[in-house]
């Protein structure tokens, strides 16, 4: 599991140049049907980062990717595995 997501992770991230940071919008917050913001990472093939608890969204935790309306995720791993 720990390879497969790494190789997942090297994919989208590694060479990547970061072009922005900003804080989400409120439309974006709303979407997410959070109370708070947080930061998204835009990278210069337009991929849009932030992070989020889990693969639901509920809070902060891994990582949410958006481009062109697609969607991917760098997700947090449990002891066992790693």
């Amino acid at each position: 599991m720990k390879n497969y997501w790494t190789k997942q992770a090297e994919q989208m991230l590694v060479g990547k140049v970061i072009k922005s940071v900003r804080f989400m919008t409120r439309e974006e917050i709303e979407m997410n049907g959070w109370y708070y913001g947080t930061i998204v990472i835009t990278l210069d093939d337009g991929v849009e980062i932030y992070p989020s608890q889990d693969e639901e969204g509920n809070d902060v935790g891994v990582l949410c990717l958006t481009h062109k309306n697609q969607f991917g995720l760098i997700p947090k791993l449990s002891g066992g595995e790693l």
